[in-house]
């Protein structure tokens, strides 16, 4: 069963005040557009993507705090959201909020413990523009009125499940820890408010909090205050928090953003196994393609408010769908070439590629997947035409890690010139800056993508 459903969610945000002609002409800002996707139980997702393309619109849409123009979200077997018969005219031109930040006292919370007031003010207050130029603009609802119905700028929902009643935990960017309060008191905070701060059930919030904090590993800090921990320890008790009224689906956005690499490969590492033994979906932003890796079964690729590709990350990176999304997923070496009667013509030779279309196409390989021979053209490359070869002068070596990073330039009267990176292991023997190397990459490495549009020729 899955935890998360999108189906076909659009979402569009209110020009700036300042932006008069965009105001004048009723446009909008695209957040997210026709956004499908599933998230099945037990799954820790990753939405990857670079800024402005639409991420943390997919979280807030998902927790509650905007109310999308069309499409519908399912949490679990509840359908949290919905819009029946959306007005194709009104969508496109009829936003229905303005791209504010999370009030405090809604930020400062799990969502699925926020107050009734909080969350509807954030959704509803929508443009400040009237429907009919030159008629007075109406004053903004107030709080207790936005709660009760959706701004009157809005198209109105058949289902709409407020934020506090979605059962989901939020882990915000910056954390959003109550200064005032203690660890354990930040950890309870919700746990109170969902019992209504009954005082016979004290002894089950202090249980469930003494619970999580050990999950994370923060028992010895639970008088601390939140200025006294480190960034790390700040992120930990915002997890256990989120955690803490064992929500259908976790959500978080960014959450190891604010951290040094150090404290970010530790902190994630512990996130990730905790994850893994609350056995809770969640949903995870992120714009380090290493980090998505690292802890996604799922990846999720977004670019301008689409998304682009959903598979596992294995696949994304070894059969990306667009030259955009192998960039995304890490370093890519890529040039461009004409290919005729499906082959690449290089001055070393010809490379048959089957499942290539002839016309101008980019040819793209990862730098793990580069052979440098020095002095001689390799004997494999001489006998068949399984290879791409390239005769290139070593311009840079660096020690990177586990590998030796070669920067390599050269020109092909076919190819143009060409400039590729290659991560060799550190056993190769560490070859000499300006010397000249035959560069060989597999024929099964090399990914064609059309030159114009940069979709992938076989997909």
């Amino acid at each position: 069963m899955s935890a998360l459903v999108f189906d076909r969610v659009t979402h569009r945000y209110a020009p700036q005040k300042a932006d008069k002609m965009a105001i004048a002409n009723r446009q909008s800002q695209v957040g997210v557009s026709d956004v499908s996707f599933r998230i099945a139980n037990n799954t820790v997702a990753c939405l990857l993507g670079p800024s402005g393309s639409g991420k943390s619109t997919i979280i807030r849409c998902a927790a509650g705090f905007e109310q999308p123009l069309a499409g519908s979200i399912t949490l679990g077997q509840e359908t949290v959201f919905r819009v029946d018969q959306p007005d194709a005219e009104n969508t496109a031109a009829r936003p229905i909020t303005s791209p504010t930040a999370v009030p405090d006292a809604l930020s400062a919370s799990n969502v699925s413990n926020a107050s009734d007031a909080s969350s509807a003010s954030d959704i509803s207050n929508a443009s400040d523009v009237s429907d009919t130029p030159g008629k007075r603009r109406p004053p903004p609802l107030s709080s207790r009125q936005a709660g009760k119905r959706p701004s009157r700028w809005a198209i109105d929902p058949a289902v709409f499940v407020p934020p506090h009643k979605r059962q989901i935990g939020v882990v915000f960017q910056d954390y959003a820890l109550f200064p005032h309060l203690t660890v354990f008191d930040n950890v309870a905070f919700g746990l109170r408010r969902s019992l209504r701060r009954r005082d016979a059930d004290f002894p089950a919030v202090e249980a469930r909090v003494h619970a999580m904090l050990d999950l994370v590993g923060l028992q010895d800090k639970a008088k601390a205050s939140p200025g006294q921990l480190s960034g790390g320890q700040q992120q930990r008790v915002a997890l256990a928090r989120a955690l803490a009224p064992a929500p259908l689906f976790l959500l978080l956005d960014e959450p190891f953003s604010g951290l040094d690499l150090w404290t970010r490969a530790r902190v994630r590492d512990k996130t990730l196994h905790v994850l893994d033994e609350s056995q809770t979906a969640c949903l995870i932003v992120s714009h380090q393609p290493n980090e998505a890796m690292y802890m996604a079964d799922q990846l999720l690729i977004i670019d301008e408010g689409k998304i682009v590709q959903d598979s596992s990350p294995e696949h994304l990176y070894s059969a990306p769908l667009t030259l955009g999304v192998a960039s995304m997923m890490g370093e890519v070496n890529h040039f461009g070439a004409v290919i005729a009667d499906a082959t690449l013509c290089t001055d070393a030779g010809q490379v048959a590629l089957p499942h290539s279309r002839d016309g101008l196409a980019t040819i793209a390989f990862r730098p793990e997947q580069v052979t440098v021979t020095a002095n001689r053209r390799p004997e494999t490359a001489q006998q068949d035409n399984d290879t791409l070869d390239f005769c290139m002068r070593i311009t840079v070596v660096r020690h990177v890690g586990m590998h030796l990073m070669v920067h390599l330039d050269g020109h092909d009267s076919h190819c143009g010139d060409l400039h590729f990176h290659a991560l060799l292991p550190l056993s190769t023997p560490r070859p000499g800056q300006e010397e000249m190397v035959w560069v060989s990459i597999p024929r099964d490495a090399l990914t064609v993508f059309d030159g114009a549009s940069g979709q992938r020729h076989d997909a």
